[in-house]
């Protein structure tokens, strides 16, 4: 897939998302995560600290394709076994409220546990889902 580089954001179509600008690192503690978007995705490709993949906005009436670059430190170290070409996600940023009261911004991504012999139908099927621009 082609990918231009704009700005920091990663382009495919007039639809940009510059993720790693948006978020800082995780919250530890207690919290509770006010969603304020989400995505269902699948990898495109992996670099050394990025992974491009295209998105489904799940939160929208009109259900955009989306591209986006996302940081591999978004990914949880213990689901990053997962983070793989074709891998099935969901992406959640929102707005994280921690025990004391602080209020910032968070993501959460996690994967589809897929099964067997259909994982490359349901990679297919999520991506025929996807609208075209």
């Amino acid at each position: 897939m082609d990918y231009a580089n704009r700005g920091g954001a990663i382009t495919k179509s007039a639809a940009v998302i510059d993720v790693g600008a948006a978020f800082r690192g995780k919250v530890v503690g207690k919290r509770t995560m006010h969603t304020l978007q989400e995505w269902e995705g699948v990898v495109d490709s992996i670099g050394t600290d990025k992974f491009h993949a295209q998105l489904r906005d799940i939160t929208s009436a009109r259900n955009v394709k989306e591209f986006a670059q996302i940081p591999i430190n978004l990914v949880e170290r213990g689901d990053r076994a997962q983070l793989k070409e074709g891998a099935i996600f969901r992406f959640i940023v929102g707005v994280a409220v921690t025990d004391k009261g602080n209020r910032i911004n968070d993501a959460v991504i996690y994967f589809r546990k897929l099964r067997g012999e259909n994982v490359g139908a349901e990679v297919a099927e999520l991506i025929r889902s996807f609208p075209e621009d």
